[in-house]
């Protein structure tokens, strides 16, 4: 199952998502938090009826939402108001009902799109979620794709170019620890700093970053968390199977 969460703050144009967009197999659940649901118009009116971006739920105080009229263009939507007085954001709100459809029998995968700017308070609370269950898999900001990795996720990256931006970084929850292998990097996995972001800003050899031949990170133990840019064809395999 795939869950898509739209939430405020900076966001992806929509044509900066296609390659995303594209490898896509089904949506099953969509949710808009706040503001995320002026997101989700302008992804909505792009994609058109390629996908179904048609909000199951609305989420949150509605303190920042653009126009409070777009609430009664979708009256199917479940609508879940909360209090401004919380210690959760809205984007954390969407990440925890998002996680309530995750079974054993259909495993879940989540995007977050939007969030990447804006307040830094925010911001930080985002970071923090990779380090509870409620996470996204995927995170897709202004100009980058963010996505998490745990024990036994293997990663390969394409459709990047010599000069993009390759880093990786640890959740909040980890200082240092955690082992990983990569190929096709400039400084691979060996000269990675043991503490704090293990490599930031590295990019590919030349020869790799296509379909062909991607560039590969794989962990072994920990979690991490790879940034790229946003129009990198991502391929994880967790446990045998491909998701995305």
């Amino acid at each position: 199952m795939h869950t898509m969460i739209f939430t405020g703050g900076q966001a992806p144009l929509p044509y900066n998502t296609v390659f995303y967009f594209s490898k896509l197999k089904q949506i099953d659940t969509v949710i808009a938090a706040d503001s995320g649901l002026d997101t989700l118009e302008a992804f909505g009116q792009f994609y058109g009826s390629t996908y179904d971006l048609t909000p199951d739920y609305i989420i949150g105080d509605m303190d920042s939402l653009h126009d409070t009229a777009l609430l009664s263009k979708y009256p199917k939507a479940r609508c879940e108001k909360y209090s401004r007085d919380k210690d959760y954001s809205d984007t954390e709100l969407a990440l925890i009902k998002a996680r309530e459809f995750h079974t054993e029998d259909s495993p879940l995968t989540v995007t977050l799109i939007g969030g990447c700017g804006g307040c830094i308070d925010h911001l930080m609370a985002v970071l923090d979620t990779f380090s509870f269950p409620f996470h996204a898999d995927y995170w897709l900001c202004e100009h980058e794709t963010v996505c998490y990795l745990e024990d036994g996720d293997v990663l390969k990256i394409a459709n990047v170019h010599p000069d993009d931006r390759i880093s990786v970084s640890r959740t909040t929850a980890s200082f240092e620890g955690g082992k990983i292998k990569t190929e096709g990097l400039m400084w691979e996995s060996p000269l990675f700093r043991k503490k704090g972001m293990p490599s930031l800003s590295n990019r590919a050899v030349k020869g790799y970053g296509s379909n062909k031949k991607p560039v590969t990170i794989r962990v072994e133990t920990g979690t991490f968390l790879v940034t790229v840019p946003i129009n990198a064809v991502l391929t994880k395999e967790s446990s045998g199977s491909s998701v995305q």
